[in-house]
């Protein structure tokens, strides 16, 4: 008989996502927090930095959360068979949550590259389980930095 693995990283609500912290490989740790706008009660991104908020272009943090909520390991990989590069002092990605929302923030390490499977480990927590993720869908997310979140004018 067959089993079914789910290898989907995380399953989320990315509208009920109310922070999100970023430490892209070799860039700085981005932290957002989702607001409402007084006005007409809308979902505001900032971005917090040297004491001044920026507020960020809504869509461009959306699109991130979809490609998190999206990632889909191509496998999954015994956790004591390797240390897979993860370092657990730095998350890559934090989701957090309203408290009656999902008390845990899900936290994901990225692990390292492996060239021969065109794939990178990312460890998703509180799960603690390590998957194997392509490429084409990492590599996307490693590009973003404040820039890609920034309002552009029109």
């Amino acid at each position: 008989y067959k089993t079914f693995a789910e290898l989907r990283i995380a399953r989320f609500d990315t509208a009920k996502v109310t922070g999100l912290e970023l430490s892209p490989p070799k860039a700085e740790r981005l932290v957002f927090t989702k607001k409402e706008d007084p006005k007409d009660k809308k979902a505001l991104w900032t971005y917090a930095a040297d004491g001044q908020e920026t507020e960020l272009d809504a869509v461009q943090v959306n699109e991130l959360l979809s490609g998190i909520s999206n990632l889909y390991g191509k496998d999954s990989v015994d956790p004591a068979a390797s240390s897979y590069g993860i370092d657990e002092k730095t998350p890559w990605v934090v989701l957090r949550f309203k408290p009656e929302e999902k008390p845990e923030p899900l936290t994901f390490y990225l692990g390292s590259h492996a060239d021969d499977k065109k794939s990178y480990f990312i460890k998703a927590m509180p799960d603690a389980i390590i998957y194997e993720v392509a490429d084409s869908a990492v590599e996307p997310l490693l590009k973003k930095n404040k820039e890609s979140f920034l309002k552009t004018s029109k």
